[in-house]
C-alpha cells in the first residue's frame, strides 16, 4: 500500500491510514503522512507514570497526552494534512507530552511525589527531565 492509497477519503473527509511515506500530492494539494500509536500517547504516559510513580492509570492521562501532542501540531503542520508532530521533534514531544500527564498526576495527588516535594520549583517539563534523567540535558 502506498502513501496515496492510505489518503482515501473517509466518510468525505482525507483518512491517514499508514505512515512515515514521503509526501503525496494528491488533489492540488500536499500531505505530510506521520505516526503516532505506540510512539508519542503510550511512552509519554508510560513516562509520566515512571517519573511521578504514580499508583493509578486513568483516562484523563491518555486525554491529556492526546491533548498534549496535538497541542503541538502547528497551524502549517496542519494545513499539510499532518495530525501528529512530525518525527524530527520527537524530543521536544517526549518531554513535553509526558510532562503534561505528569501534571495530571501532580493535580490529582495519584503518586508520592507532590507539589511539596523535591521538584516543585520547576516547572512540569524540568520536574520530569529531573526525576527521569537524573543528570542529562534536554534542549
Amino acid at each position: 500500500m502506498s502513501a496515496r492509497g492510505g489518503l482515501r477519503p473517509v466518510r468525505g473527509q482525507g483518512g491517514l491510514r499508514y505512515v512515515q511515506f514521503p509526501p503525496v500530492h494528491l488533489g492540488g494539494q500536499t500531505f505530510l503522512p506521520s505516526q503516532a500509536h505506540n510512539l508519542y500517547i503510550f511512552p509519554a504516559v508510560g513516562m509520566a507514570i515512571y517519573a511521578t510513580n504514580a499508583k493509578r492509570v486513568t483516562d484523563e492521562m491518555f486525554i491529556e497526552a492526546a491533548h498534549a501532542v496535538a497541542d503541538q501540531v502547528s497551524s502549517e503542520q496542519l494545513k499539510l494534512g499532518m495530525l501528529f508532530p512530525p518525527q524530527g521533534n520527537i524530543l521536544g514531544v517526549a518531554v513535553q507530552t509526558p510532562a503534561r500527564v505528569a501534571q495530571v498526576i501532580f493535580d490529582c495527588w495519584l503518586g508520592p511525589r507532590r507539589s511539596s516535594d523535591q521538584y516543585s520549583g520547576l516547572d512540569p517539563a524540568a520536574r520530569l527531565q529531573a526525576a527521569v534523567c537524573q543528570g542529562c540535558v534536554v534542549n
